[in-house]
């Protein structure tokens, strides 16, 4: 049966990221920009694959901040460049990095993403109503400020990255660990994400609430499902939660 909560028991929202929070700006992900990248340039490399993205964040995340500028922002940039082309084994010399890192820091960085319209109204009005909020996210080092540089990280009260905890949705240490940050028991976050397994299926197994993001999903939303983000704010308006089947 659906179990149906009022906003009392509910203290803070958590979401997922990509696809939920934020997308592609180019509908291409970042490992195919970076392909065609090289291929402009007339370079050889190894072919990509999705780990290129986190060891290349795991020595370079925490060095980014979005309010790197002129020189600071070039130097970090070639020393991400150099590190990529290490990485993929290319063909060409390391002065490269200099000239093209700017270009593919904009491939690799937040400049390659975009908020949902929504994002912004809805998590200021979540906020504003005493809710806390937190992004659990399968991503790389360096998080909370891909989420600063799109202009919502100030209204996280926690950012929880699997490479930066070690395990990954739907594993249920990752959504224990948001709880933690946010100082709450399970029974009263909410997760909202886009993937059913790890966000419904995955949360729910943590002990936290769920709810399913279907943007493309034709039909009525059924019972836990939303279509949009700004369904969230009207739950909170109307101070009444559907979230799913009951156990």
């Amino acid at each position: 049966m659906l179990a149906v909560r009022t906003s009392r028991d509910i203290a803070a929202l958590s979401f997922d990221f990509f696809n939920t929070l934020a997308t592609h700006r180019h509908d291409r992900g970042r490992g195919a920009l970076v392909m065609e990248y090289f291929h402009a340039q007339g370079w050889e490399s190894d072919s990509w694959v999705h780990a290129v993205l986190y060891d290349v964040f795991a020595i370079h995340g925490g060095e980014y901040a979005p309010t790197m500028s002129g020189a600071d922002l070039k130097a970090f940039a070639a020393r991400v460049a150099r590190t990529l082309f290490d990485r993929l084994h290319v063909g060409v010399d390391h002065s490269a990095a200099d000239a093209h890192g700017l270009e593919l820091w904009r491939i690799l960085g937040p400049d390659h993403l975009v908020p949902f319209p929504e994002v912004t109204s809805v998590l200021t009005e979540v906020r504003a109503a005493g809710y806390r909020l937190a992004v659990i996210s399968n991503w790389q080092h360096g998080l909370r400020a891909f989420c600063q540089a799109l202009g919502f990280g100030d209204q996280l009260d926690a950012v929880v990255a699997s490479a930066e905890v070690g395990v990954a949705k739907p594993d249920a240490r990752i959504f224990a660990e948001a709880c933690r940050r946010l100082s709450l028991p399970p029974e009263r976050v909410l997760h909202v994400g886009d993937t059913e397994a790890d966000d419904v299926v995955g949360a729910r197994a943590a002990g936290l609430h769920a709810l399913w993001l279907r943007r493309e999903a034709e039909g009525a939303p059924s019972p836990g499902e939303i279509r949009s983000l700004s369904e969230v704010a009207g739950l909170v308006t109307s101070g009444c939660w559907a979230i799913g089947a009951s156990s």
